[in-house]
């Protein structure tokens, strides 16, 4: 038996041991692919903690048909604006100091958010109902605007969590990465990565059914707040150890970024150049079509969860469990993609997300359409039509998003590599910015020719999306196997 004494020695040892490898540029796994990972679970926490954040402010107050609405008339626009700026201060600042920059104004816009825009809501909320008697056509936009900081919410989350995951992240990820070297570890160290969706998960969850029976909606907003403020200075901290330590190291990069000439295109040249690329908007057309087929996919399901759940605190206290569940499923998914990645082609890793997600997808469609002959085969459920809905949507959702994280990333940023640096950063930015929005904002716009144009009523239209959904798929699968003949045309892997 060992004693007390023979403890503490033994952990002293073992300190010692670990800063000693932690010093030494040698060790790549320590010193590089540990950092590299933390940086990702705190990426994916707050971009799921957001998620699950906007959608319970937006769907609980004002409803799941608005979702399509804000999506076209709030999100695109503002991520176009987004867009532009970022390219702007591509070319004044740093790497370092835009990447800085992004992380601190999201940072400061959640807490004016939390702790003034949210509880002065009532008073800062203009009464717009006499527009909405005047113009009933434009009800939507109207009552969108009327409530401006919940709008103004939804916005923010969805263009933070992009710009902090997809963008900054992976555009810092294949500047330390070759091509090589992503193939096998894109999908190893997402696997950690991926308990960032866990943890968001267990924090909502954990704060929402806390606060439920003791406080306001108020208040657990700003103590959500807090944990997002809390994960981009953790951020911020990795960061600057990677760039300092890692960036600039050609034991540890095999990149040479001292030798990169900062490129100062204007903004109109920089456009013109990206989308000129028929490489990028192949690319683009992958990111915009999982956005729609998503979108499709997202609105019936939280259109069943608005009706389960009624109130804030329950609606944001199952998306927390909900993030849970998809975490786990996230890293089991990413194990067996890892796998995948390492053994087979591009073309094989790019085809899985398309595929699966499309069965699965036309799946749970089907489901709704004929869920009154399903029924009796779920006697679990009792005759709780809704219920077995939700969880097959939230099968589905987990399942589609967890190959979105494993596959479409990851093959996607292993596209990027080779590309210039002018490519990699702005034609990213435009790719991840306006790509996905532009995706789910065309999504939006359809839904919403489908409500005027066929049924003002979400529940009637499941048919009409699932042979939208069918086609988008289709699309899809024929740009991967086009953008694979580029890919094998510039880089020596398949």
């Amino acid at each position: 038996m060992l004693n007390r004494e023979d403890l503490i020695l033994a952990s002293i040892l073992l300190l010692v041991y670990t800063l000693k490898m932690l010093s030494s540029y040698k060790n790549r796994y320590l010193y590089k692919h540990l950092p590299i990972t933390l940086m990702l679970l705190f990426s994916t926490y707050i971009s799921n903690f957001l998620r699950g954040v906007k959608d319970t402010v937006l769907v609980s107050s004002l409803g799941a048909e608005f979702i399509s609405f804000i999506k076209f008339y709030g999100v695109l626009p503002s991520s176009l604006i987004f867009f532009l700026c970022f390219t702007r201060l591509a070319n004044i600042l740093q790497r370092d100091k835009l990447y800085y920059a992004i992380i601190l104004f999201f940072c400061s816009f959640f807490m004016v958010y939390a702790f003034i825009l949210n509880p002065l809501k009532n008073q800062l909320q203009p009464d717009l109902s006499n527009l909405i008697t005047l113009y009933p056509a434009f009800k939507y936009q109207i009552i969108l605007l009327q409530n401006w900081t919940i709008s103004l919410l939804y916005i923010m989350c969805e263009i933070c969590g992009t710009a902090i995951l997809t963008l900054l992240f992976w555009q810092f990820a294949n500047d330390l990465y070759s091509i090589k070297e992503a193939k096998e570890n894109y999908a190893l160290f997402g696997v950690i990565g991926q308990s960032g969706i866990i943890i968001a998960g267990f924090m909502q969850a954990l704060i929402s059914s806390y606060f439920f029976q003791n406080v306001s909606w108020d208040y657990t907003m700003k103590w959500m707040m807090f944990t997002i403020i809390l994960a981009s200075f953790a951020l911020i901290i990795i960061y600057r150890f990677l760039y300092k330590k890692v960036f600039f190291n050609k034991h540890l990069c095999s990149l040479n970024h001292r030798q990169d000439k900062k490129v100062h295109l204007s903004i109109a040249k920089s456009i013109r150049y990206i989308f000129s690329s028929r490489y990028l908007w192949l690319i683009m057309l992958i990111v915009f079509c999982y956005g729609m087929s998503a979108n499709i996919i997202d609105i019936i399901w939280k259109n069943l969860l608005k009706n389960q759940y009624t109130t804030e605190h329950e609606y944001s206290s199952f998306v927390g469990k909900f993030n849970i569940i998809f975490g786990f499923i996230s890293v089991f998914v990413m194990l067996c993609g890892t796998y995948i990645l390492r053994k087979f082609t591009w073309l094989t890793s790019a085809l899985f997300t398309p595929v699966m997600g499309g069965v699965t997808g036309a799946i749970f469609l089907l489901s709704i359409i004929f869920k009154e002959d399903l029924l009796p085969l779920f006697h679990n459920f009792g005759n709780n039509i809704l219920l077995m809905g939700v969880i097959m949507g939230s099968i589905q959702i987990m399942l589609f998003k967890s190959l979105n994280y494993t596959f479409v990333e990851s093959t996607k940023e292993i596209a990027f590599i080779p590309l210039d640096r002018e490519l990699k950063i702005k034609g990213k930015a435009a790719i991840d910015i306006i790509g996905g929005r532009s995706g789910k904002a065309f999504g939006a716009i359809t839904q919403q020719l489908m409500f005027q144009c066929i049924n003002p009523n979400l529940n009637n239209l499941t048919q009409e999306f699932l042979t939208l959904f069918i086609i988008i798929i289709a699309i899809w699968i024929f740009t991967v196997i086009s953008l694979n003949r580029h890919f094998l045309q510039i880089t020596n892997y398949s």
